[in-house]
């Protein structure tokens, strides 16, 4: 039993840092709640800026009863000295008002040039009735350096002002002391512990707020120190990257080659072939040379898919596809695939059910790729389909879950051991019936391919003998959603202006009777800004610009947009204003708030609570732009 206790009190023993670091945490993240009550949303918006309040509250919710702890000690050597103790000590109490008045105001520089002062007069104050020049009480004006350093930043016109108020009330505290040369109200001997006590506040205070500034700095130099290894990395990676590149270049100019060198015979035996069928020339004679003629041009078409294939496949896993995004109406896309099949289906005598659902959005793809990703999968539903089966397209559209094109049949279907394996290019699904038909086994590795260049997915659902349902799922972001806007006949789609002194825009664009919703974008960084526009405009939208929050508000005075995204912090007029107008003017116009705040969650509530639909955190993702405005302009039945 001894043992045990032994062991029992040991390990208590050992558990007790632990303890005390859990402990430390928790107290610290109680204190940075209280901190962060007193702190307005408008210092939330700059990092340094909260980082400086952060400290001025730390120094007046703490600093305050180290001064009242010198009081009180001084009372003890001179309790006759009443309004002479009483003034320093109201001085002192009077910062603990201050985080209030922080609270209720947001003016940080003006309250930390007026806390300065005070801790000067409270000091000189002192010095002058207790010891004058030999006071123990000078000691504390070290901390009216350190404090505007702390308070004021990088403000240095602020810190000058502060550095050239504390040189005059020494100058003035020198002058005062040497005409009225008063009489110290206790000998400088029985000021010994006084002196202690104040000295040994004094360099607390100091340490307090020297270490609160060194975990600052700390935080700083490891951001710095991750930076210089992202660099390292990125050189790395570009060296990787350029050897990459080098080994694309070579096996593009290969397949480049290797294509010319095939096409050219492939179109003279298609070509050819071509003629004869027509017998453009005169009759081929016997009835088997046409058939013939019929066959070489079927295999050399065969045989020219198969070649472009192939350059897909190699331009998709070198990542040299280019996308030719436009807005393709998707019933028109599924239309043109199935009228496209229509002579094969009609041959295998299957029946085609439709089934799209109403309203559908514009959809941002590569409409060529999109119409050959459905053709391939809709080949497949028809060869690995016994005659006189049933074949159905469904599409729907959500608002989380995007675009939805489900191709089913009642083919012989897939084994669940090869489903992963069919995704691989010229890798086939081990069947007698798929044995019988022609096939690379490129059919699906392109779909999934092109599918991951939009930013998709292709996934197959099979049972073995009941068929197989292939779905493309398109994200969200490639959705533009109608804003319920009529068609203007002043449509255009040029680049819309910029927000001049007489502003006027042009109706928006659009296609296929959808309007084009447009999104006003303010922001005081014009490279910014234009990069947003860019990414909006490849979204689809349209977009106009503004540099600042009073411009925007001037043009929304006389002007109509679907969207605004703004910028929080700006020069002149910042986001945090505009938010506060628009809810009063225009409360219906939907408003995304965009800042580099480090703490977005609680950016994000201080954001929505002024009014914005949603809040991004810079820098922001094409992915992220567009399905934020997508969730804020999608109509509200497809938001339930």
């Amino acid at each position: 039993m001894a043992i045990a206790r032994s062991a029992s009190e040991t390990r208590a023993f050992d558990a007790l840092p632990v303890r005390w670091h859990q402990g430390a945490v928790a107290l610290g993240q109680w204190a940075r709640k209280i901190a962060d009550w007193f702190i307005p949303d408008s210092l939330l918006l700059d990092t340094d800026t909260h980082h400086r309040a952060l400290m001025f509250l730390t120094s007046h919710l703490l600093g305050p009863w180290l001064g009242f702890t010198v009081i009180g000690y001084l009372y003890l050597v001179d309790p006759t000295a009443g309004m002479v103790l009483w003034a320093p000590a109201a001085a002192i109490a009077a910062f603990l008002l201050f985080p209030f008045i922080l609270r209720g105001t947001g003016q940080l520089n003006l309250l930390a040039l007026v806390s300065v002062e005070n801790v000067a007069f409270i000091v000189l104050y002192l010095s002058y009735f207790y010891g004058g020049m030999s006071s123990p009480f000078l000691p504390w004006l070290i901390t009216v350096p350190l404090l505007a350093f702390f308070y004021l930043g990088a403000e240095r016109r602020l810190r000058n002002i502060t550095l050239a108020a504390f040189v005059g009330d020494i100058v003035i505290f020198y002058a005062v002391l040497h005409a009225a040369d008063p009489a110290s109200r206790v000998p400088l001997e029985q000021l010994s512990t006084v002196g202690l006590v104040s000295l040994l506040c004094a360099g607390l205070y100091v340490t307090m707020m020297a270490f609160y500034y060194a975990r600052i700095v700390n935080a700083h130099s490891e951001l710095a120190r991750e930076a210089d290894r992202h660099k390292q990395t990125a050189v790395m990676l570009a060296a990787a990257r350029d050897a990459a590149e080098a080994a694309n270049r070579a096996k593009s100019e290969f397949l480049a080659t290797m294509s010319h060198e095939l096409r050219t015979p492939l179109n003279a035996v298609i070509g050819f072939s071509e003629i004869m069928v027509r017998e453009s020339f005169g009759p081929l004679g016997d009835a088997r040379y046409k058939e013939y003629a019929n066959d070489i041009q079927d295999s050399g078409s065969h045989l020219l898919q198969i070649i472009n294939d192939i350059l897909d496949i190699s331009k998709a896993q070198t990542g040299t596809f280019e996308l030719e995004e436009t807005l393709v109406d998707c019933e028109e896309l599924i239309n043109s695939a199935c009228l496209l099949l229509r002579p094969h289906i009609d041959k295998a005598n299957h029946s085609l059910e439709l089934s799209i659902a109403q309203p559908l959005p514009q959809l941002r793809a590569d409409a060529r790729m999109c119409k050959q990703m459905l053709v391939n999968l809709l080949s497949n539903a028809i060869k690995f389909s016994s005659d006189g089966s049933d074949i159905a397209i469904e599409a729907v559209a959500d608002l989380r879950q995007g675009l939805t094109i489900a191709i089913r049949d009642d083919g012989i279907g897939i084994p669940a051991r090869d489903l992963e394996r069919v995704r691989k290019p010229f890798e086939q699904a081990e069947s007698a019936l798929n044995r019988r038909h022609e096939g690379t086994g490129l059919g699906l590795p392109l779909v999934d391919l092109m599918m991951a260049e939009h930013g998709g997915t292709l996934d197959l659902e099979s049972i073995e003998g009941l068929g197989t349902i292939a779905r493309l799922r398109f994200p969200s972001e490639r959705l533009i959603w109608s804003s319920g806007h009529e068609p203007r006949a002043s449509d255009t789609a040029q680049s819309p202006p910029r927000i001049a002194p007489s502003p006027s825009i042009p109706a928006p664009a659009t296609a296929g009777g959808f309007a084009v919703p447009t999104v006003l974008v303010v922001d005081d960084n014009e490279d910014l800004r234009l990069l947003l526009e860019r990414m909006l405009e490849r979204a689809g939208f349209r977009t106009v610009g503004a540099s600042d929050g009073r411009a925007a508000f001037q043009y929304l005075e006389t002007a109509s947009v679907d969207l605004v995204i703004t910028d929080m912090v700006m020069p002149r007029m910042d986001g945090v204003e505009l938010l506060r107008l628009l809810r009063e003017a225009k409360p219906d116009l939907p408003v995304i708030a965009l800042s580099g705040v480090d703490d977005f969650f609680e950016y994000r509530r201080i954001a929505t609570h002024l009014g914005a639909r949603n809040a991004l955190q810079k820098p922001v993702s094409q992915a992220d732009l567009t399905a934020a405005v997508n969730n804020v302009l999608a109509p509200q039945s497809k938001v339930a």
